[in-house]
């Protein structure tokens, strides 16, 4: 019997937080037959970020390379990485909304106050999210895998990594 090679995954995600965040859907909806590594990116500007994905040790092109990436930059910035995305055919991107992963995060464990925060900048979203999540085990609490199956059926950014893991 010839014995399949896993699906190899290579996650990196701006920051610290996305990493957590990261954790949690790996922990809920990871597959047995993907070997997923997430790794942080340490912040920076989007083609920086997308400059140590590719220098990365873990940099596999035969797999699949994923990029969590704010879009609270300027349009030239987005464009720059995402023109070094291109030259790669191996990596994937999946942008945030219109701002920042805590504006995501914050859908997701706010519901109720989506239009408040919606009006906030990052760095204050980022601030809320503190209020929440304050460690490792504050994100494993709060985004169970319940409270993601009923998020990601609104939210199709959520959905859209949930499946990468799946």
């Amino acid at each position: 019997m010839k014995r399949s090679r896993k699906k190899s995954i290579l996650f990196l995600g701006e920051g610290a937080d996305d990493e957590m965040f990261l954790r949690c859907i790996k922990n809920n909806f990871g597959s047995i037959n993907k070997n997923v590594k997430i790794i942080d990116g340490h912040g920076g500007s989007p083609i920086s970020i997308v400059e140590d994905l590719i220098k990365n040790e873990l940099f596999d092109h035969k797999g699949s390379q994923y990029i969590l990436m704010d879009s609270d930059r300027s349009k030239e910035e987005l464009d720059l990485a995402k023109k070094k995305i291109k030259e790669c055919s191996s990596i994937k991107c999946v942008v945030y909304s219109k701002k920042c992963l805590e504006e995501e995060l914050l859908k997701i464990l706010t519901p109720s106050d989506i239009g408040k925060n919606s009006r906030k900048k990052s760095k204050e979203l980022k601030t809320v999210l503190k209020n929440y999540c304050k460690s490792a085990r504050d994100y494993e609490r709060l985004f169970d895998k319940k409270r993601l199956e009923k998020a990601r059926i609104n939210n199709k950014w959520l959905d859209s990594i949930i499946k990468i893991f799946e």
